[in-house]
């Protein structure tokens, strides 16, 4: 009798927990569609709401009449995407509701990598144990090896900022230190490349996070974002061309720039220095123990859709997994999983990027895990101390 009542409070656990879960996907969901029916309802409504609250500014009616009708088609996608079973992803009413899509790229993402030959570097890092030694779920934000989420403004400079919150969590984890360091020294002062295999640091452009932590192997260290803060959010600062820029891989640079605003690292400011690098397992469960063993992954993907996420796992219908159509680098911090509202398991990554607290979830999103959904395996790579 005691053990069939223990089975009974066992199964109640349960079916709250999945409750809950499923309340969860089915509450974001609701407050999408709710925002998104005012478009109906009123249109003008919605897009005022939209400019007020991400502190938008037209410099002419015809201007705005075109931002708005931008912002329509968005909103339209956006619907599509949610109507489309099978997925937790949200999309909604975000930051760059008013920019094509087309724009966001230019403005946000990094150049398509297509024809890049990313060297790899084996045996850097070895697993302790079995692969199946990970625990199911892990969040390094929970453990001390995650700074708080940046903005990266309109331009390219995510190659850095992923590269940087890796150096960041090898910190923490080899001298026990929480420090947000400098990524606007490494956009500054890396323009190294491998002209052999059409890969190089483009400042605003893109880059490679393995390049990245080249730079900061022979320079001989990074600075703390207090001693060189990023100044390229509020277009603060104008950077010239970092040495080493390759014209034939990153094109020309920026047309303006000054050139007191320009690579100025101070080597007796080093707050980190690294002595290699390492890739990374393309297997999924590996990365995982990885991940768990190592502290934050650097990654890049493809992040074409992810202008209008909200919130949810991305599955692999809302992007693609080809190595060519890289063209964002964020970095991994985590994992786990939820049950979705038909009673699925969803296994998911959980990504920090680089667009500001007031996207995604709290700056974060989760990818689909196990299918190498949007690329997430394809450049996994870690810095070493």
């Amino acid at each position: 009798m005691k053990m069939r009542s223990s089975f009974v409070v066992l199964a109640a656990v349960l079916v709250l927990a999945f409750a809950a879960s499923s309340e969860a996907v089915r509450t974001k969901r609701v407050h999408s569609k709710q925002s998104l029916d005012l478009l109906d309802a009123n249109p003008s409504l919605l897009f005022d709401r939209f400019e007020r609250d991400h502190g938008k500014s037209y410099g002419t009616v015809e201007e705005r009449a075109r931002r708005f009708d931008i912002f329509r088609s968005n909103v339209e996608k956006a619907r599509a995407l949610n109507a489309r079973s099978g997925s937790s992803a949200t999309f909604g009413v975000t930051k760059f509701m008013d920019w094509t899509e087309q724009e966001f790229s230019e403005k946000v993402l990094m150049r398509k990598q297509h024809g890049a030959q990313v060297p790899r570097r084996e045996g850097g890092f070895k697993l302790r144990g079995a692969i199946e030694d990970a625990p199911s779920s892990w969040d390094w934000r929970d453990h001390g090896a995650v700074t708080s989420v940046k903005n990266q403004g309109t331009v390219g400079t995510c190659w850095a900022f992923s590269a940087v919150g890796n150096i960041e969590g090898q910190l923490a984890l080899v001298d026990g230190t929480l420090e947000s360091l400098s990524v606007e020294q490494v956009t500054d002062c890396d323009g190294g490349s491998f002209p052999n295999n059409r890969t190089g640091d483009c400042q605003v452009f893109g880059g490679w996070p393995f390049l990245a932590y080249e730079y900061v192997i022979n320079a001989g260290g990074i600075e703390l974002d207090d001693d060189y803060p990023y100044c390229m959010l509020n277009e603060t600062c104008w950077p010239c061309a970092p040495p080493g820029w390759n014209t034939t891989i990153c094109g020309p640079p920026q047309p303006y720039c000054k050139k007191e605003d320009s690579c100025h690292f101070d080597k007796t400011k080093v707050a980190a220095k690294l002595a290699s690098w390492a890739s990374l397992s393309q297997n999924e469960e590996e990365l995982k123990a990885q991940l768990h063993q190592n502290g934050p992954v650097s990654i890049a993907i493809d992040a074409t859709s992810l202008y209008i996420y909200w919130g949810g796992v991305v599955e692999g219908h809302l992007c693609s997994s080809d190595p060519g159509d890289v063209d964002h680098a964020v970095l991994l911090v985590g994992y786990g999983s939820e049950t979705n509202i038909f009673g699925k398991e969803v296994p998911y990554w959980i990504v920090k990027n680089s667009w500001g607290a007031d996207w995604g979830e709290k700056g974060y999103f989760r990818l689909y895990r196990g299918k190498n959904t949007c690329g997430v395996a394809n450049y996994a790579t870690t810095s070493i101390m």
